[in-house]
């Protein structure tokens, strides 16, 4: 072996990485944990992703300029992906002047992702307030947040998004005020228009009758 692309997920890569140094292995992963590259630490590993600070940048900025919410609660889970993003998030949001009134992490197993202590926290905080996600929940959290009657616009992770997320809803309606960071605004041009190369490999994938509805270039929504 010569080189390593992946893992995929920060979480594994926060155990992989530090292994592949020592190794002096090349390798280039899409994970955005800050940490996971380092030129000092890490001088052969590469990412050809955005790191947290830039994808917490657009998400906090929507959140505090186009939404015009100050009061904000930022919601993760248990992974190394998703506990790195609310130790990155949270400092963001108060460095813009936003009032973070809920913090935490759910397990990210737990099916069941309406913990009082989050609704409640919710509903204490008044109604100007976002929840921002950044997690890769196996059951959407604005689905609950709906149900549960919190009306608050929710922002964050990219797969809240995609096509796979929208099958999970019981009811279309859950996906309204659902604001996901995603890739379609690095992929497309000022004119809409794919690149050439972008267009023709999407026209080999339909060729093939590969179906792109369901992903992140082509199927999902975006800020």
């Amino acid at each position: 072996m010569s080189v390593v692309f992946g893992p995929v997920n920060s979480g594994e890569s926060l155990a992989v990485v530090p292994l592949l140094a020592r190794a002096s292995m090349p390798q280039l992963h899409p994970c955005w944990v800050d940490t996971l590259t380092d030129p000092k630490k890490y001088p052969m590993c590469f990412r050809n992703a955005p790191t947290n600070q830039q994808i917490g940048a657009a998400a906090n900025r929507y959140v505090m300029q186009v939404l015009k919410r100050k009061k904000v609660a930022v919601i993760s889970d248990t992974t190394g992906y998703g506990t790195a993003s609310v130790n990155a998030y949270v400092p963001m949001l108060k460095a813009m002047g936003a009032e973070v009134v809920y913090q935490g992490n759910v397990d990210a197993a737990n099916p069941d992702l309406k913990p009082e202590l989050v609704a409640h926290a919710l509903r204490r905080s008044g109604s100007d307030h976002a929840l921002e996600r950044q997690c890769r929940f196996p059951v959407p959290h604005h689905q609950h947040a709906r149900a549960d009657g919190m009306d608050v616009p929710i922002v964050g992770q990219t797969t809240l998004g995609s096509g796979q997320t929208k099958a999970l809803l019981e009811k279309p309606e859950y996906w309204a005020k659902v604001y996901p960071n995603n890739f379609r605004p690095v992929c497309y041009g000022p004119d809409g228009k794919l690149p050439e190369r972008t267009t023709a490999f999407l026209d080999r994938l339909k060729s093939a009758k590969i179906d792109m509805s369901d992903t992140l270039l082509c199927g999902s929504r975006s800020l």
